[in-house]
């Protein structure tokens, strides 16, 4: 039973690190090619969601971890946080 859920632990650390390096990917990407057709609004969305994944990846760290409360609610924050606005994004997107 621990190896089942030390296999699943590595796979949500795993899909947050391939999130974060995504999401770099792209915004590198937009900022670089079209940064005149991308509106600001949609550049600070995307800036703040990338704050809080890295804020949220650099919590694991065991310098980190080691002050287990302070590890907890940064990740829920963070994590709440990204969810919250990528959703409020895909309802406004929905809206116009």
């Amino acid at each position: 039973m621990k190896a089942i859920l030390q296999s699943l632990g590595s796979v949500h650390s795993r899909c947050s690190v391939s999130s974060l390096a995504w999401l770099v990917y792209a915004l590198v990407q937009v900022l670089h090619q079209d940064r005149d057709v991308m509106p600001g609004d949609i550049m600070g969305v995307t800036s703040a969601i990338l704050g809080m994944l890295t804020l949220s990846c650099m919590a694991v760290f065991p310098i980190v971890r080691h002050h287990h409360n302070v590890f907890e609610r940064t990740h829920r924050f963070a994590g709440a946080n990204s969810s919250n606005v990528t959703s409020l994004v895909g309802i406004g997107q929905g809206m116009t």
